[in-house]
Order: C-alpha cells, then structure tokens, then sequence
C-alpha cells in the first residue's frame, strides 16, 4: 500500500479544521470578552487548540505507518472528538448570525443617517436577535461532550443484537431453521481493547450458529492490525464454517499483501469468498453462499458476481456476502438469482437516535441502504450496523452488532 496517498487527505482535513477552528475560537474571545469572563476563559482554548492541531498532524501520520492500536492514538483521537465536534455544531449558529449582521449592514449602509434614527429600534432588536443565535449556538455546542460520554461508556461496547426470520421460497432446508450469524466492519485499528471482540465472539458461540460471516473491513489500513483480533477470531465455533468477504478497508493493506491477507484469516478458520462460492451439506440440503470482492469505493471496482455465482443451482436459495449495500440495488435486484444479501459498510451512520421505533441518522442521507433489512420482492438485503468504528472511536445511538439470521423453508399448511 502507499501510505504516501494518504498524506495530502490529511493535510486537506487538517487545513480544514484550522480554519474551523479560527473561526470559532475568534468568536468565542470576542464573547467571552464582552461578558468580561477571565482571560483564561479564551486564552486556555487558544493552547489548547494550537496543540490538538500539531497533535492531529503528528498521531495521523504516525498512525499510517503504526502496525497496531495504541494506547496513546486512542487517547488523542477521544482527545480530538470532544475538542473538533462541538465546533462543527456551534459553527452554524455562527455563521447566520454573522449572515444576519452581514445583511444588516448592507440594508443600513443604503439608508441615509435620518432614516437610520428612525429605525434605531431595529438595530436593538436584531442585536438581540444575534445575542439569543450566539448564546444558543454555545449551548448546543456542550452537547456533543455529553453524547461522547454516553458513547465511550454505553454505546461502543454494548452490543445489540437484531434477531431477523425469513423465509426462503427456494430454501432447501425444509425441516426446521438454519441460522446464520453476520458480523461487520470490525476495523481492528481502531479498537480501544480486545474487550468489544471477546464479547463478540462468547455471545456469536452463545448463540449456536449453523454459520458464520464476516462481511467486510476486518482492519483499517494494515495488515498487522489483524494480528490484533485473529487470537479471538480463532475461538469461533460455528457448525459449518465462517466465511467472509473483502470490504474498502481490506484493501488499503496493499496489492502485496492481499494473499497473505486470505491466509492470515483461513489459519484461524475464516474463509475469504473472492468471487467465489461455497456449498454447505447440511444433510437436510445444501446451502449455497456466495461472496464478492469490493466496489463501491472510486478506486475499487473488483466485485464479479457472474463468477461469484459459477457451478450454484438457481432454483436453489443462494446467500451473498457483499460488503458495501448499494450494489444490491446495482447489481444483484431483479437481475441475478441471489434470495439474500448480507452487508455492512454504513455502520449505521455509528451516529443516530430512535424515535418511536424509527432510526434517524446522518447516513440515511448518504446511503439509500443504511441499516436493517430491506425487501423487494422475494429478495432480501440486510445491512449490519457493524462492531467497530472509523473516525470518532465511539457511537451514540448505535450500538455494535450482530445479526442472527434464522432461514426457512416456507411452511406448509396441511
């Protein structure tokens, strides 16, 4: 991998936070100084944010080059998300009101002074106007510390499982379920502890599964990051195998790497499906599971499913492990023979709320595909919120997942 790639990102990222920053920090003297707060009120956050910018420089770059997760990179990025996030929410309340001052200025400079004596009153009121956006906008802005408290100590370790049963019409298991456990998205290098991953792996065995998949983004950006789960991975007990797909993650180890990547996993009993397939005798038929590598991503494009689908029967239910959920909609509905797709990528957004029964979150926007599962037709797709994070080490309102899947045959009536 060239790690090298990453570098102007970073520099993008960082240009942009300075002048977040700035921004936000000229307001915040110019409000502390007008309710006369003492001088370290705004010149303690001036340091602070001078240090978290050089701080943001060094830990990203350091971390391309790091082979696992450190304790001294998660401190920074917990560091960094509680000082970065309440800017990007105060920052809008800024901004209008620095818009509304602005169009002030413009409406009064084309009124002559008389005029002006006699709108005096406008300007006290859209003062006052300006003072409620500003105090409101620093209100709001302490909510993020109070959400990234719940998430580092609820919601990134506690894991939600989403039970689904469905039925199959070309199932070929007719007596009784057959049960699938999907985890995703695990991204080893952003792991705080082996904590999140142990726990997974005792509920996944609690469980009994007839199966096992892992539908992508086992690391962040090197491969000696699996080194960092493959202990716990190894202790998976599932009847018939785990098998798993490549998700945009993955490839970032680098073309070299990939192979070794395949044999890292299978040593610990995981089977990559590279556009490949598997068929499982159960004895009471054969369950067919299919894979793909990843696209989606604007550099990866690597996903064929013609080949993922040679030698499998079509009048046979056939199960696709495919990372990122668009491609269901792309490539797989109302054009290949596949009953159920299992996903993962969105993370849920790892941002969200619920509100009477309905998720909200930032990926709905992104994603058509974001959470859950999705029916048309006799085609399924379910896309897992996943167990790790990217960015923000913690979620809030979206807890770690795993899916338990319980396929059958369509029951009949006598």
């Amino acid at each position: 991998m060239n790690l090298h790639r990453w570098i102007p990102f970073i520099l993008i990222i960082s240009s942009f936070t300075i002048i977040i920053e700035a921004y936000v920090l000229f307001h915040w003297t110019k409000y502390a100084k007008k309710r006369k707060f003492n001088k370290l009120a705004y010149k303690i956050p001036i340091f602070i944010s001078i240090l978290a910018i050089f701080s943001s420089l060094f830990f990203n770059i350091q971390r391309l080059y790091s082979s696992s997760p450190n304790l001294s990179y998660n401190f920074f990025l917990i560091f960094s998300s509680l000082w970065y996030l309440p800017k990007l929410v105060i920052a809008p309340f800024l901004l209008i009101k620095d818009l509304i001052n602005f169009l002030k200025n413009i409406l009064f400079s084309i009124r002559n002074k008389k005029n002006i004596a006699k709108h005096s009153n406008i300007s006290e009121i859209d003062y006052s106007k300006r003072r409620t956006i500003e105090t409101v906008g620093w209100t709001f802005a302490a909510i993020p510390f109070f959400s990234a408290g719940l998430g580092l100590t609820r919601d990134t370790t506690s894991i939600q499982f989403h039970i689904i049963e469905l039925e199959l019409p070309k199932f070929p298991i007719k007596d009784g379920a057959f049960t699938i456990v999907q985890i995703s998205d695990i991204h080893s290098g952003s792991l705080l502890s082996k904590k999140l991953i142990d726990k997974t792996v005792r509920a996944i065995n609690d469980a009994k599964p007839d199966l096992v998949v892992i539908t992508g983004d086992f690391v962040n950006f090197r491969i000696e990051e699996l080194d960092f789960i493959l202990p716990s991975l190894n202790n998976l007990y599932p009847t018939y195998g785990t098998f798993g797909c490549m998700g945009n993650h993955d490839y970032y180890v680098g073309k070299e790497n990939i192979s070794k990547f395949n044999q890292k996993l299978e040593k610990v009993g995981i089977k990559l499906l590279n556009n490949s397939n598997y068929q499982i005798n159960t004895g009471k038929g054969i369950v067919q599971i299919a894979g793909v590598e990843n696209s989606g991503m604007s550099n990866q494009n690597y996903a064929d499913f013609d080949k993922a689908l040679e030698g499998l029967n079509p009048e046979s239910s056939i199960i696709m492990l495919c990372h990122e959920p668009n491609n269901w909609e792309k490539s797989i509905l109302r054009k290949l023979p596949i009953d159920l797709t299992l996903s993962g990528h969105t993370h849920g957004g790892q941002f969200g709320v619920n509100i009477v029964g309905k998720e909200i979150s930032p990926a709905s926007l992104v994603y058509k595909y974001w959470a859950g599962l999705y029916k048309v037709g006799d085609q399924y797709l379910y896309v897992n919120r996943g167990l790790g994070t990217t960015g923000p080490p913690f979620r809030v309102g979206v807890k770690p997942e795993i899916t338990i899947c319980k396929l059958r045959a369509p029951q009949t009536i006598v």
